[in-house]
Order: C-alpha cells, then structure tokens, then sequence
C-alpha cells in the first residue's frame, strides 16, 4: 500500500480481517436532515421519538429512552443523559446515572432470550451490541460523536435475516487510503498497545475490577473474529451492571484521557486545545521521538511505531480548503480530541477453547485518529462494518409497529423495575400519557 502513508501501522494479520463497507439496514420510509443537535434536549427530540423519561434519585441527573431517527438496526434504541448541560464523558456522571444506564444491559439481553418476544419480533439468532462514544472536542468534521455530545448508550439488536445479505471484503484488498482509514482506524492495533500499557503502568494487571484483559493481539483477533481494540473479557453479562464494571470504566476513560494528553504533548508540545477548526503544530520528529522515549509507561516497541505515526502525519496548513469541503475534512483532518468507542458484545459462536461453556462476554475501547465510524462491532463475521443508515430498504408498516413494539415493551418492563428498586422517580412515558409511581404501577 504504498499510496497510504500509514499502511506501517497496520499489522500483517489486518490484512485478513473481513470489513464490510456498505451495510444497508432498514430505513424510516421518510428520511429527514440529520443536523447536529446544537440546542436543548427539548428542542432537539420531537415527542414521537421519547419513549421514557425520568430522574435518577438523589442526583440532578435526567435520562431519556429514545427511539432514533436514524437507526443502526432493526431494533434498536438509546439511553441518554438529557439534561441541557452536555455531560459527555462516562466520569461526568454520577454514580447513580450510570448505574441506572448499565443496568438495562443484562435486562435486556435477558428479555431477547425470552420466548415470547423472540417470537412477537423474531429475534431467532439475533446479535447484541451496547457501546457509547466519547469525542468531547470534535466539532468541526464528522466523528463517532458527532450529532449528539451529550453521553448515550447505544442497544443494538441485529435481526439475523438482516446480516444474511451483508458484503464483505478482505482488509488487505481495500486499496483507496481514505476507506482503509475508515473502516480500520490507523491507531486501531497502535491504540490498544498505548493503553494496555498505560494500564499495566497505573493498576495491577491482568485483572481489572473483576475483569480480565487480554493483551493486544490481532491474530488472535482475526482467528476468532473478535471486536477491533483493548478488550476485557467480563465473567457474565450481569457484571455489566455491577459497581466493578462502572469503575472498570471510568478507570479506562481517565487512563485514556492521560494517555492522549501525553502522547499530544509529546507530537506538538502543548495539551490539546480543543479549538475547531485548529489543530497545534507537530514538532520536528526527533523531538517527538524524544520526547515519547520520556513518556515512563511506553515500551520500545510502542514507542517505534509511535514514531512512525508521528512519520505519517502532516500539519493542517490547509485549514480553508478543509473548511469548504466536510468530505476531504474527515478523511484528512485529525480528530481533535480523545476520540474512542467503548462497547459490550458477545459472539455468536463459541470457539474451541470456550467449548462446552458460555459464550464469553468483552467489554472492549477503540481508539480513533481518522475514522468517522462510532463503534465498530464485530457482526455478520465482519471485523469492521460501515452501516449505510439512508440507502436500505424502507421499513413497511408491520416493521415499523414491530419495532416500536418491541421498544416499548422493553421500555416499559425497565423503568418499571428501577422505579420498583428506588432508583428513579418521576417517569413520564409520552406516548401514554402516564407516569409510573414508585411502586411501579401506572399512574394515570
């Protein structure tokens, strides 16, 4: 790939890792502009897309269930932090809030496991993903958090029949630069290498809070056709709703935050100014690759292929050109903060040495430079896949209802239940002009 300056970064086995660059998924029959939202929670979501929502007890906090204008699957929805003062990070939150956020994982993944929703909405087979995005700084070119910074949860139900059709290619035949940079990230195998060290440097490894991480490693990834990025294998699906995993990630969000202010010192001399449409100036690379050398957690080997990174990169001394043309902006202009996807996910196989047991569950961070793409999960046998959101078929009316079926019941089954527990109050459900006491009957 000689035409791609950061084809070093990419390790042998990427080469045959399966990517799928056009997912179409079913679509709202009217589509509609897509704008960021700029303004309020209010302003932003029209009525008919609010499922639920409610305060967290004890906390200022609100968290609003949406169904989404622009859907990844079939069935799917999001949790998010509606307050009109933007708390993007996982670590802005209170306990509570992310708690409240966590919990409906595992309720979820246990209400597709039930045999009356299977079903009503054919889940037969069905993949599950949960993931939020975090790119605080980024306002000026498309990123995995660019139409929303307040924090959300994204839950992901791929229906088989859709995954049956979906196209895949191998990495290593994709040959135009700025399509390698967006399904695979050129910091995609860097990254995980970064922060396993950063780790290793800060807390007593391999175990993390009750979690296990695996050492970077791609071709074991490719093998077992495993999510891009650091990953953690988790000892069940209810740990996601535990106090372990909500420090397990708030840990990893402080330790990539302080990874990315080093290594951005080390390339331009300065913390990262989260400015638009400015990027700082790189240093010479010898400094750089000095000042990476000082960095006390980095290993020699990350260090060298930091070193080719910094190689790869080139000043943004083209920023009124970048200005006038969003497309050539999100393939050439760098992200301008921290930028990484974090998602929980299970395969839909069992390899041979899981045989005979459960399906493991990751907990995994994917790191970005480049790539617009949020979250890139494993799904349909893919190691990346790009969901075309606009050009899939148009849902018909049954799918529609279905799908709003579907999000209801779980919806209504949820809040119900963390009402039950104490942990919210005043929830509304829009659509049925009712509210839930805390005891969890309806309230009309």
């Amino acid at each position: 790939m000689s035409d791609d300056a950061f084809a070093a970064l990419y390790p042998a086995a990427a080469d045959q890792m399966p990517v799928a660059m056009r997912m179409l998924v079913p679509r709202r029959p009217r589509l509609t502009s897509a704008p960021g939202n700029s303004g309020t929670f209010e302003e932003f979501y029209a009525p008919e897309c609010r499922l639920a929502r409610f305060s967290v007890t004890g906390t200022d906090e609100h968290i609003a269930v949406i169904d989404k204008a622009f859907p990844h699957t079939r069935y799917d929805f999001m949790f998010l932090v509606a307050n009109d003062t933007i708390r993007c990070a996982p670590t802005d939150l209170s306990d509570a809030t992310l708690a409240a956020t966590l919990d409906a994982v595992p309720e979820f993944v246990r209400f597709v496991a039930e045999a009356e929703p299977r079903r009503a909405y054919g889940l037969d087979d069905c993949t599950l993903t949960f993931g939020f995005n975090y790119d605080r700084d980024t306002t000026d070119r498309d990123n995995g958090q660019f139409f929303e910074k307040r924090f959300h949860m994204h839950f992901n139900c791929w229906a088989a029949r859709d995954l049956k059709g979906m196209v895949t290619s191998r990495f290593g035949d994709v040959t135009d630069p700025r399509i390698r940079r967006t399904m695979l990230d050129p910091v995609s195998f860097l990254g995980p290498s970064v922060m396993h060290e950063a780790l290793q440097h800060r807390f007593a490894m391999p175990a993390l809070h009750g979690a296990r991480a695996l050492p970077p490693d791609p071709t074991r990834d490719a093998a077992l056709g495993l999510p891009l990025g650091l990953k953690f294998e988790l000892p069940d699906w209810d740990y996601v709703a535990t106090p372990d995993c909500r420090r397990l990630i708030r840990d990893l969000h402080t330790t990539a935050d302080a990874a990315f202010r080093d290594l951005h010192v080390a390339f331009t001399g300065v913390a990262p100014p989260g400015k638009a449409w400015y990027r700082a100036p790189l240093l010479p690379q010898a400094t750089v690759t000095a000042r990476l050398d000082a960095v006390p957690y980095l290993s020699a080997e990350t260090c060298t292929s930091l070193a080719v990174l910094r190689g790869a990169l080139r000043d943004a001394d083209d920023m009124p050109a970048l200005r006038r043309n969003a497309s050539l902006a999100a393939s050439r202009l760098v992200l301008a903060g921290l930028d990484y996807h974090l998602g929980i996910y299970s395969p839909p196989y069992v390899d041979s040495a899981h045989s005979g047991t459960r399906r493991p569950v990751y907990l995994y961070i994917q790191f970005k430079l480049l790539s617009r793409i949020g979250g890139g999960p494993a799904i349909g046998g893919a190691a990346a896949v790009q969901v075309d959101r606009s050009g899939g078929p148009a849902f018909t009316d049954e799918e529609l209802q279905a799908r709003r079926g579907l999000l209801e019941e779980f919806t209504r089954r949820q809040v119900t239940r963390l009402a039950r527990l104490g942990t919210i109050e005043n929830v509304r459900l829009p659509g049925t002009q009712s509210t839930i006491r805390a005891d969890g009957r309806d309230h009309l």
